[in-house]
């Protein structure tokens, strides 16, 4: 699920090389540190990919999703 975001948003750098890409990344906030561990990690995946290979012009915005029960 990660290429196919991370090509999209490569294929925004190379369209407009004088722009700035701001990439919100939702993420999931649970009470206990175990239940973390059942969700998926694609966020932080996709952050990690960002922040290794892409040019200083995408930014990357965390938005924290509080789970309540």
């Amino acid at each position: 699920m990660v290429p196919p975001i991370y090509e999209h948003i490569l294929e925004l750098e190379r369209k407009s090389p004088d722009r700035y890409v701001a990439v919100l990344v939702p993420e999931l906030v649970e009470r206990r540190w175990l239940y973390y561990l059942l969700h998926s990690q694609r966020p932080t995946a996709l952050k990690v990919i960002l922040y290794r290979k892409c040019d200083r012009r995408i930014n990357v915005i965390n938005v924290l999703w509080h789970l309540t029960s």
